[in-house]
């Protein structure tokens, strides 16, 4: 896969991709969330499929700081369309993000950086439950959902 097709690949699905009820505003510190499912599926599960590739996420985990910062880190597993391209295997991938609590809930941008061509933010809506967060990709993404994460403890 080309580097510009990976580096857009892997800012739009890295995800991938966050307390207590069903307010929208995450704990004071740092609130960690871990994602169980996908539209259903527990992990491992395909999160994404084009022309060009399928991505399977394993592992993902969103960290949620009280100013409005995180990140999203985990593991993904890219394996390629296309007759002619060689497979790729398991990637870590961690990205920052920020996220901020609306009338419509909880919207999370992935950073862009320099000189990226990026979707428009923002990446994922969705709202903090009793147990976690339930996420939906954003109007300029693509991807199975809803994204599933149950709270952990604070690394």
């Amino acid at each position: 896969m080309g580097a510009h097709l990976r580096s857009v690949v892997v800012l739009t699905l890295s995800a991938v991709f966050l307390s207590c009820s069903s307010s929208t505003e995450p704990h004071s510190g740092t609130t960690t969330y871990v994602l169980t499912e996908v539209d259903g599926d527990p992990l491992p599960t395909v999160l994404f499929t084009n022309d060009v590739v399928q991505v399977t996420v394993l592992s993902d985990t969103i960290r949620l700081n009280a100013d409005g910062t995180g990140t999203t880190s985990g593991l993904q597993r890219f394996v390629l369309l296309q007759p002619d391209g060689p497979p790729e295997g398991p990637q870590a991938i961690t990205s920052p993000i920020h996220y901020r609590s609306t009338t419509h809930g909880l919207e999370i941008d992935f950073d862009c950086p320099a000189n990226a061509n990026c979707a428009p933010p923002p990446h994922l809506l969705g709202s903090i439950t009793a147990d976690g967060l339930r996420l939906e990709w954003g109007p300029s993404m693509i991807g199975r959902s809803p994204l599933i994460y149950i709270r952990g403890g604070v690394p």
